[in-house]
């Protein structure tokens, strides 16, 4: 769908392809069109990269302006601008610097303009409002294709072991952009397939990535300084989509209670939930011995035996009721046997018992009867629908814990049309599957987040706007009632996204214009207060800039050149005061100066962004001055600069002590 409409004195001649969200418009001929729209999506853990490439053609007889309103899903932001021109013949993409976004408008409309001056060709990227982008190219030469590109950030949460983004919508409705996907690294799945070579990005589509994991649970955090008492904390904690697996070489020993105070209920779900349990263990290199307890402590099976015996034996035992709950012999019996088991095999125990026993067999006394390297679970059982729950407050919980395991509440089944659940619920019993009693502590955090179950393949993360530095985040839980402890320090590369991602949320309205351009340049994004400028060197006639009020939009509210939705920082125009990067330097130096009993000095620091990559110094003393110095030195070399230094690229800095 095309249309042109024509305004009052300075006329701006608009054409719209309107559909899925972005809207393409020209300013002075129809003959303007967008021809191509690609897409390559590269999913990285946490976040997916998204660049973002277009064509459009002029096919009118002078040079025109393209403008594309970039619709996205709200959570998306922008971090890079390219526009590509051509050097010598040959094609050349040009990158876009961030400016302050009024002081970038202003200089799109002074290079887009008519004047004397050698032409520059530019492009600028500004901010609408959340989700909504404008990108204005000029001059699309008659004739002539133009391509311009930008990169997307967008968020992925972390969802049954895999990292997960929703994209897609994009595109005007005459042209549908053609996407790609591939993965940092591990695989990736589109709507649950392997993806196709190409697709189209009209609709919403969802990618996961499966990584490569180590350890159970991996994360990041970011703590990204704002002001004085404030920053930007965040981090995420992802446990593994496997927390355990089931071992292939093992020697087991199942231990059923056959007392009177056993019910018929608790038998049956006892042995109906050993069976499942056995079930589990699929390896070449697996044996379990089944006995029955009461007083005396009697064979199910001879020895160890393959698991496939062992659940016959098992199936066909007969648990008449007996005398005594001697849990202390029957776990003695347990020892003696998995003594003789092979080196490197995994040894556990499974006591089925209703804890019912005489008042002088204490758990203290039990637990001497497991021996060292041995898991024990204890379960109380009962029939029923499948279930399995772990129990910590029980005073019998200290056995099995000793060892790893754990004191379970069961209810189990041997009704067929129950087995796939019996196997997923009592797979448990195993192998672990979940973090419990899990407690999350950071500087700076004051929700309180504790007593969480985790499920493997599950994460958490919280993002805020902190009174102090969040230096550290911890989590605390037990896998079965192994202690589990993973602690994060704050990723430079991870403030640096979430610094740019906070433009796509909630956050962003609890920030002034100041701190949003701390912000902004830290994470190198597209804000209210920042847009993107690439410049080539120009091809058009001096003569072919836009006349004034082409190009602005028609004027109102976030529809001018490049301007946000609100103005600039501390003053009416212009690109605001700079940091100072001596009194900064001299902050930095000011530890090692005291260290090093320095009265004056001179240093000079050479910078890339917030690494220093030279050092002089002059010391100012009259004594020890080659000792003063090659200690200052040293602690300038040991100085992490602020972030202010992070927006600037390259830059020499000398500061007077």
């Amino acid at each position: 769908m095309r249309s042109a409409s024509i305004a009052a004195a300075l006329a701006v001649v608009l054409a719209s392809s309107i559909a899925n969200g972005d809207t393409f418009s020209f300013t002075r001929s129809d003959k303007l069109v967008e021809k191509e729209h690609s897409v390559e999506i590269t999913l990285r853990r946490d976040h997916a990269l998204i660049e973002v490439e277009r064509s459009v053609y002029n096919g009118g007889e002078r040079p025109d302006q393209a403008i594309f309103d970039i619709i996205n899903s709200t959570e998306l932001v922008a971090t890079g601008l390219r526009t590509r021109g051509m050097v010598d013949g040959k094609p050349v993409w040009f990158e876009g610097e961030l400016m302050e976004a009024e002081a970038a408008a202003e200089k799109y409309r002074e290079l887009t303009g008519v004047g004397g001056y050698y032409p520059k060709d530019p492009a600028l990227l500004s901010w609408r409002e959340q989700g909504h982008l404008a990108l204005q190219v000029f001059p699309c030469m008659p004739r002539e294709v133009k391509k311009v590109a930008y990169t997307l950030v967008a968020p992925m949460t972390y969802e049954n072991g895999k990292y997960v983004l929703s994209v897609g919508g994009m595109g005007t409705e005459d042209v549908v952009p053609t996407g790609t996907v591939k993965a940092s690294n591990g695989k990736v799945t589109m709507e649950g397939e392997k993806p196709a070579t190409t697709f189209e990005l009209k609709d919403t589509l969802r990618f996961e990535q499966s990584v490569p994991v180590f350890g159970h649970v991996h994360g990041r955090l970011a703590s990204v300084p704002i002001s004085k008492d404030k920053a930007l904390a965040g981090f995420h904690f992802d446990v593994a989509p496997r927390l355990g697996e089931v071992p292939d070489k093992a020697r087991i020993v199942v231990l059923i209670d056959r007392s009177h105070s056993m019910s018929d209920s608790a038998k049956s779900g006892s042995t109906a939930a050993a069976s499942a349990y056995l079930s589990q263990f699929t390896g070449s290199d697996v044996k379990a011995s089944v006995l029955a307890f009461s007083r005396d402590v009697e064979q199910v099976t001879k020895g160890f035996a393959p698991i496939a015996e062992a659940k016959e034996a098992l199936a066909d035992a007969t648990l008449d009721g007996k005398n005594g709950s001697e849990l202390g012999v029957a776990l003695k019996r347990a020892a003696d046997l998995l003594a003789a088991a092979p080196d490197g095999a995994a040894r556990r125990i499974v006591l089925f018992t209703d804890l019912e026993t005489r008042k002088s067999l204490t758990p203290e006394i039990a637990r001497k009867s497991v021996a060292a390297g041995t898991v024990l679970h204890v379960v109380t059982a009962n029939e029923g629908s499948p279930s399995l729950e772990r129990d910590d407050e029980d005073w019998w919980a200290t056995v099995p814990r000793a060892t790893g395991g754990l004191l379970w509440v069961a209810s189990a089944t041997a009704d067929d049309d129950s087995s796939k659940e019996m196997s997923t619920v009592f797979e448990e019993l195993a192998r672990p599957r979940r973090l419990d009693h899990v407690k999350l502590t950071a500087p700076g955090l004051e929700e309180t987040i504790e007593e969480l179950t985790l499920s493997e393949g599950e994460g958490i993360e919280r993002h805020l706007v902190a009174t102090r530095a969040m230096t550290s985040a911890t989590l605390k839980g037990e896998l079965w009632s192994k202690p589990i402890e993973k602690t994060l320090t704050p990723d430079v590369e991870y403030g640096r996204l979430r610094a740019a991602l906070v433009f796509g949320t909630d956050l962003m309205s609890g920030l002034d214009e100041k701190e949003m351009m701390t912000l902004a340049r830290f994470g190198r994004v597209v804000s209210p207060v920042t847009s993107y400028l690439a410049i080539e060197p120009g091809v058009r006639p001096s003569t072919e800039g836009l006349e004034e009020g082409f190009g602005d939009g028609g004027g109102g509210r976030g529809e001018g050149i490049g301007l946000g939705s609100i103005g600039t920082i501390g003053h009416g125009a212009g690109s605001g005061t700079p940091p100072d990067y001596e009194g900064l330097l001299r902050e930095a130096l000011a530890k090692g100066k005291k260290s090093c009993d320095v009265a004056r000095a001179t240093v000079t620091a050479e910078s890339t962004l917030d690494e220093i990559v030279e050092v002089s110094v002059t010391i100012h003393d009259e004594s020890d001055a080659a000792k003063k110095r090659s200690c200052l030195s040293e602690a300038a070399w040991q100085v992490r600069l602020p972030i202010q230094f992070a927006t600037v690229s390259h830059r020499t800095t000398t500061a007077k002590l």
